[in-house]
């Protein structure tokens, strides 16, 4: 595919909150990625799916805490992908949900089916929604190798592609450091440190979603040692604040 293709992964909470409709703020996040990209070279992976599910079982009486995170995807990924449906046709431009496991990815011929599909989604200007198949990807190689999570999911599409960019957008921007400043560029030079700091963080039980800035910065400093250019930044939104983005340079 062309270099010029970039995957763009949103967090769970950036995707699905209290404090603001998911399907206006879907359409302000179109709004902006089609003002800096033509449909063709944009592939969207979003996470979402389960707390959307738990939304809609609390909404039906029932408790989200009784159901698993798969019965829950199961229960949300649909409603994800026909949110971002609906925010791109608000902007004249046609996208589609697609389900994918790591295996998927990886096998010889169902690779490269997947992959086939996605060049002709771009020839076509169709925008690839993906998100990944929770009820089929809980295996120890996905573990492994990606995180189990949509953050590695969007990295391993963005490896399989060849795309020249990977965005993970998060809530509270890119890296931050422990005296709460953010982190500008992390390189081989500084990677080491950055990863034994984030490490040392205790986990934060108040996540929506199962990525976590550790995976985040896992992925993205993955990604630029082999494919590309890799950013954790805040959502695309008018009032994106560019200084919380931290940029992961390809590796020379």
């Amino acid at each position: 595919m062309s270099k010029e293709l970039v995957v763009a992964k949103f967090g769970s909470e950036v995707v699905v909150d209290a404090g603001y409709d998911t399907n206006e703020r879907l359409c302000e996040y179109a709004r902006n990625l089609l003002s800096l990209r033509s449909p063709e070279d944009l592939l969207i992976v979003s996470s979402g799916a389960v707390a959307l599910g738990s939304r809609a079982l609390e909404d039906m009486g029932r408790d989200p805490g009784s159901f698993t995170l798969q019965q829950k995807a199961q229960m949300g990924a649909g409603a994800i992908a026909e949110a971002w449906r609906a925010a791109f046709k608000t902007h004249g431009v046609t996208a589609g949900g697609l389900w994918v496991t790591h295996h998927e990815l990886e096998d010889t011929g169902e690779g490269g089916s997947l992959r086939r599909l996605l060049t002709d989604n771009r020839r076509m200007k169709i925008i690839s929604i993906i998100n990944e198949n929770d009820a089929l990807s809980e295996t120890e190689l996905t573990e492994y190798l990606y995180g189990g999570d949509n953050d590695g999911l969007a990295r391993h599409i963005a490896e399989s592609v060849g795309a020249s960019e990977l965005y993970l957008y998060t809530q509270n921007g890119g890296v931050w450091d422990d005296d709460k400043k953010p982190v500008p560029q992390v390189t081989d030079k500084n990677a080491h440190r950055i990863t034994a700091m984030l490490q040392a963080r205790p986990v934060n039980p108040e996540s929506r979603g199962r990525g976590g800035i550790i995976k985040k910065h896992a992925q993205a400093l993955a990604f630029s040692r082999s494919t590309g250019t890799a950013y954790i930044a805040p959502p695309p939104t008018e009032q994106q604040d560019k200084s919380k983005i931290t940029v992961y340079p390809r590796a020379a």
